[in-house]
């Protein structure tokens, strides 16, 4: 079951009293699932007791204002408002994007389908899409106030998940199965455009690349571990939601980077031959892998 407190939109929750006892109980899950015969017991004990500690006072800080965590979720996922112009443009560019993609994904989708060998299993199929909204979002923010239709029409064409894959890849064999399936979309004109690197990160840890697509459709590609994914999709979602956010209190952004760090610590086991690399090394191997 998915620690509601993490992702608030998943669950039927809609009281502070209720968000309250959930807490609790989240709780004593999470101290009842440790191996007490584990060597670092006393270690994960106290991360949880800690992670606990600044969950209850993050709590404490919304509900203060009157709210539950979901409607605090939902108001730092707001954008600033726009003329209704630009608002048009923006969204007439998002469904322009998000239709390119809808043209090019079953050819796309077949091809990251065949990457489920030896273990390697893609998850989150269903939402591959990025919706028009969330295109739109994006370019909202990516304008900072500009109204330029051509800035408008810049900034979707740059929007590089329109389609996102995520690949869970085993623990032990992560490295080698990785640069495998790199290597193989290389080799079917998948061009790599960024990446980012975040193994070894206090707050997110996973391989994130963002690809350009033969059929001209930006592609963002996420290599995970179970436990990276975990941490990521049901643990610090909410917690990054707010981190990120202009509109949430500082002491809020504060206490929730707080969190997403001391669940990479207690959950993901780091990839340690990554730590550190380079994107543009790691593209680079992938040619000759």
């Amino acid at each position: 079951a998915s620690d509601y407190l993490s992702n608030p939109k998943k669950g039927k929750i809609t009281s502070m009293a209720d968000e309250i006892a959930e807490f609790e109980r989240q709780l004593q899950k999470d101290i009842t699932s440790l191996d007490t015969n584990s060597i670092d017991y006393k270690i994960k004990l106290k991360l949880i007791e800690e992670r606990a500690g600044l969950k209850n006072q993050l709590l404490k800080n919304i509900h203060a204002k009157g709210i539950t965590m979901q409607e605090y979720v939902k108001y730092c996922g707001t954008i600033s408002q726009v003329d209704p112009v630009t608002q048009k443009l923006i969204t007439q560019a998002a469904t322009d994007v998000h239709q390119k993609a809808i043209i090019a994904e079953p050819s796309i989708s077949s091809l990251m389908k065949s990457l489920e060998t030896d273990g390697v299993h893609l998850t989150g199929f269903d939402h591959r899409f990025k919706s028009v909204d969330s295109i739109g979002r994006k370019v909202t923010n990516l304008l900072k106030g500009s109204t330029d239709p051509d800035d408008i029409v810049k900034y979707a064409a740059k929007v590089n998940d329109n389609l996102r894959y995520t690949l869970i890849l085993d623990e032990i064999n992560y490295t080698d199965q990785m640069y495998t399936r790199l290597k193989k979309l290389l080799d079917e004109g998948y061009e790599i455009i960024g990446m980012n690197n975040s193994w070894g990160n206090a707050a997110y840890q996973g391989l994130n690349v963002s690809m350009l697509a033969p059929e001209g459709v930006r592609v963002e590609v996420q290599f995970h571990t179970d436990a990276s994914f975990e941490a990521k999709e049901t643990l610090s979602h909410s917690f990054y939601e707010i981190k990120r956010s202009a509109l949430a209190d500082q002491a809020d952004r504060d206490i929730a980077g707080q969190i997403q760090i001391l669940d990479q610590s207690i959950t993901v086991k780091t990839i340690d031959d990554l730590v550190g690399i380079p994107w543009k090394d790691i593209a680079e191997k992938a040619k000759t892998y």
